[in-house]
């Protein structure tokens, strides 16, 4: 009958065993002949000992030893006692109390292994085969405890699956962090945690980290408006736009907006929140809430109890539309002491009762100027219209989807061409904004040359034919338009506060959950300040303001990565935007001395190979520094990168509805490529047609002094009338048959000189 060992005591070199039987069959399978040679094998090195006892002189005597010339073969082994396989059970594989914990755990991968080898070290003293088995687990949110314990010594510890330093985020706060960042909460991150079956952060617990984020955020974002507010007077000083007393002036834009949609006509929000951005800078200036309810005061109204002392977010008791005029008063006031400046113009939506509040409570307001926004203006002028379409089948038949469309673009066309010109005149915009319904609808009798291809004709239209009250009220929903052309003539647009009422959106579930019981909401509008403020890389500027730490490598490949050709700040910790690479850090006066090195060699890169030109560079560049290893791969990478990053810029500013970006080496790139035709591609313009020639040109275009092509527009341009495609298409008819005549004449020259 086979046996399992139980137990086994050293002394010396030898080994004794105890062994029970067993009625396992399996056991006596895995006895073999290996077994038996192993046993040989360890009595050939045993010798006897005066201090060892008579039975275990008997047990070694009992081993046949293993002579050297003794070779194994399966005759040999039949003369080997029968000796028995020695089982033992692994620690842990039958550990009872494994079974009572489920699931999945959030871990700190290495901090984890780092606590797992520590449990390795562990030696029972009382036990040769003790070890430590699980004893329980203590969760404190996604953060978990482990503990073992020592069955034969009593001996105890723990591990832990974060790092419990307090100096770095663990992983309650990165979660919440998350949650309100794509804004949700805790609703959604419990949803989302139960089916990864990791156990999910209770609510009291995600409402604790909720208000340690919410304090982060607004003295992060405090720091940003009051450097931002910096910077829009340093401008100001540059510009001489200065009042008495050393007081900045400066232009800003401004909006509000609600925590649920109104739709036009549900006014009846219990939070707003409302935004002073700088025009230059385009960086908030001023931020505020507005919150009719408190949970806790409600709930204590509706039971008849006395409020309990809290914390009150509830900040306002008038009417909801009234909020946005408040905030925007309110940061108006605070100007001078927050900032040292004075907001003498502000572009805005057509709310006329922010101007009137300002008029009546800013000391300053006498200076104080309001310019329309040109999108909201020209946006007007076409909703109206639809609204009128839709009286009678026969507005319908005369406004129809696309010539309503046809009129806000041509506004909207109108004002960018004005505001461009070098001396832009008011009594030109009000003449052709007059003119816009004549020109659609076919009367080009008072149409400008530059603005319209059929100057002095004048067909039989469906404007003509309509009644009398009907043209007046086109003319004058369009004259409500003109009438503010004085306004207009700077093209100005509140896109910048748009953007950030779209951050404020996404960051409140895009207004579809209330979240103003509490302070949630405050600390959402705080986050999409954040957004705003620094745009994808707004997590990492958090984490380094207030946490004082960097970024995860996941995190920091993830938000760094998204604005990876936009760089602005010269502090960055982004490899790619540092430079680095190869082992090659690109500080400020390398760089400077890489470009003037491309500027002096430029005229050889059409003599020469590339990579000739790009080592010329690199031994430059290693003799002026020699700290560091430049090769032809480095540099070139380097210079495509500065190449890229410079048209990205360029390409972003030159919107007047994006952030402008700022760049320590874009005034040096400039200076070499702001004529350069792969930059800033050549057009020309005939008429209202726009023909743009290649962007890609080579230096064998640029020696030709021939006419240059003219690439043709496609036909099937998203969003493009077909009124336009046909002038293009009659243009380029134009120019096929004055190519065909012009060869023509070339063959009749020729001819008549052979004769």
């Amino acid at each position: 009958m086979p046996r399992i060992f139980v137990k086994n005591s050293r002394r010396g070199l030898h080994l004794k065993r105890e062994y029970k039987n067993t009625e396992d069959e399996q056991v006596q399978k895995k006895i073999s002949c290996a077994a038996r040679l192993a046993a040989n094998i360890s009595s050939q090195v045993h010798s006897k000992d005066e201090n060892l006892t008579s039975s275990d002189n008997n047990v070694a005597e009992n081993c046949t030893p293993l002579r050297r010339s003794w070779s194994f073969d399966s005759e040999s082994s039949e003369s080997l006692p029968e000796l028995e396989i020695e089982v033992v059970r692994l620690p842990g594989q039958f550990d009872p109390k494994i079974r009572n914990i489920s699931g999945r755990r959030i871990i700190d991968i290495s901090h984890f292994i780092t606590e797992v080898r520590r449990l390795e070290n562990h030696v029972c003293h009382v036990k040769p085969t003790g070890y430590l088995s699980f004893d329980r687990e203590q969760k404190i949110g996604l953060h978990s405890k482990l503990f073992f314990k020592c069955a034969a010594c009593g001996h105890s510890t723990s591990i832990t699956t974060n790092k419990p330093d307090k100096s770095e985020p663990n992983a309650n706060f990165l979660a919440s962090w998350g949650a309100l960042a794509s804004g949700k909460g805790h609703f959604f991150l419990e949803e989302y945690l139960s089916l990864l079956d990791i156990p999910p952060l209770t609510k009291p617990t995600f409402l604790k980290y909720q208000q340690e984020l919410g304090d982060s955020w607004n003295e992060c974002l405090t720091d940003s408006i009051q450097a931002a507010g910096a910077e829009e007077y340093k401008l100001a000083v540059e510009s001489n736009n200065m009042a008495e007393g050393n007081i900045g002036q400066c232009t800003v834009v401004v909006d509000g907006g609600w925590s649920h949609r109104s739709y036009g006509h549900r006014y009846t929000s219990k939070s707003g929140v409302a935004c002073i951005i700088g025009k230059h800078t385009k960086q908030l200036l001023f931020i505020g809430v507005r919150n009719k309810y408190c949970s806790v005061c409600a709930i204590s109204e509706r039971k008849g109890e006395e409020v309990r002392r809290h914390k009150c977010f509830k900040n306002w008791s008038g009417s909801s539309p009234a909020m946005e005029a408040d905030i925007i008063v309110e940061g108006f006031i605070h100007s001078q002491s927050m900032h040292n400046l004075q907001y003498t113009a502000f572009i805005a939506d057509g709310d006329s009762s922010v101007h009137s509040k300002i008029l009546e409570h800013v000391p300053y307001s006498r200076k104080i100027k309001k310019i329309e926004c040109a999108n909201h203006l020209t946006k007007n002028v076409t909703k109206h219209l639809h609204e009128l379409a839709k009286e009678s089948s026969a507005n319908r038949k005369l406004l129809s989807s696309n010539r309503i469309n046809y009129i806000g673009k041509s506004c909207r066309k109108l004002i960018s061409i004005h505001a461009r010109k070098s001396t832009p005149c008011v009594a030109n915009l009000k003449h052709d904004l007059q003119n816009v319904v004549s020109h659609v609808f076919g009367n080009h009798r008072n149409c400008r040359a530059e603005n319209c291809l059929k100057v002095g004709q004048c067909n039989e239209n469906d404007f003509q034919k309509a009644s009398t009250e009907t043209q007046l009220r086109i003319m004058r929903i369009v004259g409500n338009l003109t009438s503010k052309a004085d306004s207009l003539i700077t093209d100005s647009t509140s896109n910048s506060a748009e953007q950030f009422m779209r951050q404020v959106a996404k960051f409140n579930s895009a207004k579809q959950t209330f979240y103003g019981r509490r302070n949630s909401f405050n600390i959402r509008c705080h986050g999409a300040g954040l957004a705003y403020q620094f745009g994808p890389r707004w997590m990492i500027e958090a984490f380094k303001h207030n946490i004082n730490i960097l970024a995860s490598e996941c995190a920091s490949l993830v938000f760094l990565g998204t604005d990876k050709n936009l760089v602005e700040s010269d502090d960055s910790d982004s490899e790619i935007e540092n430079g680095k690479s190869n082992g090659t850090i690109w500080d400020q006066n390398i760089t400077l001395a890489l470009i003037d090195k491309f500027n002096e060699n430029e005229a050889m890169f059409e003599k020469c190979l590339k990579k000739q030109v790009w080592n010329k560079i690199a031994k430059q560049l290693n003799k002026d520094f020699s700290s560091q290893k430049f090769n032809y791969k480095n540099v070139d990478s380097k210079w495509k990168f500065l190449k890229r990053t410079y048209k990205s810029i360029k390409l972003n500013n030159s919107k007047s509805d994006n952030n402008t970006y700022r760049w320590q080496y874009f005034s040096v790139m400039d200076s070499l490529f702001h004529k350069r035709p792969e930059i800033t591609p050549p057009a020309i313009c005939t008429g209202t047609s726009l023909a743009i020639l290649n962007e890609e040109v080579s230096s064998n275009n640029e020696e030709n002094k021939g006419p240059p092509s003219i690439i043709q527009q496609p036909e099937n341009r998203k969003g493009e009338t077909s009124r336009k495609r046909s002038l293009i298409g009659r243009h380029q008819n134009v120019n096929d048959r004055h190519r065909e005549k012009m060869a023509k004449t070339d063959r009749f020259l020729e001819i008549l000189e052979k004769l």
